[in-house]
């Protein structure tokens, strides 16, 4: 008869007991983790970064589920303008390259036509994003060890 050689794994069954304990995790419940996280670490810090001329844009950055998905950002048309900057001061030289003229309403000075060649960017959601990600990924990672605690 052979010799068999074995090995034995210190902690296994307590392994297999999270492994499963993870499968049976609700995906809403997955979902409301990484939508918390992105609230306290992508949302805010956009909605502090947001620049404020009557408070529309900032008060439209929210973060939301969709399907398997967890997203912040705006509704707001123009808060794309804002981010990535029109016309000459386009990021990546995508903006009209000629001055175009406008009716101004003059809710902040005389009404009346205006001409421009764009407006800077402004970005606050990237950034966010960019210093936050890694306080996200943490943050489920952590919420997570806590769930399958055995």
């Amino acid at each position: 008869m052979t010799d068999v050689a074995s090995i034995q794994i210190e902690g296994l069954d307590r392994v297999l007991a999270r492994l499963e304990k993870i499968g049976k995790i609700p995906q809403e419940e997955l979902a409301k983790v990484g939508k918390s996280g992105m609230e306290i670490y992508v949302e805010g810090p956009a909605k502090e970064k947001c620049p404020v001329d009557e408070g529309r844009l900032r008060g439209s950055i929210v973060t939301i589920t969709e399907n398997d998905s967890v997203k912040t950002g705006t509704n707001v048309n123009y808060g794309r303008y804002i981010e990535f900057g029109t016309g000459i001061y386009a990021e990546g030289g995508r903006g009209r390259q000629t001055p175009w003229v406008y009716l101004y309403s003059g809710h902040k000075g005389r009404a009346g036509f205006r001409t421009t060649r764009g407006a800077h960017a402004q970005p606050f959601l990237r950034p966010a994003w960019d210093n936050g990600k890694k306080k996200v990924i943490e943050h489920i990672r952590n919420e997570l060890r806590k769930a399958v605690q055995v």
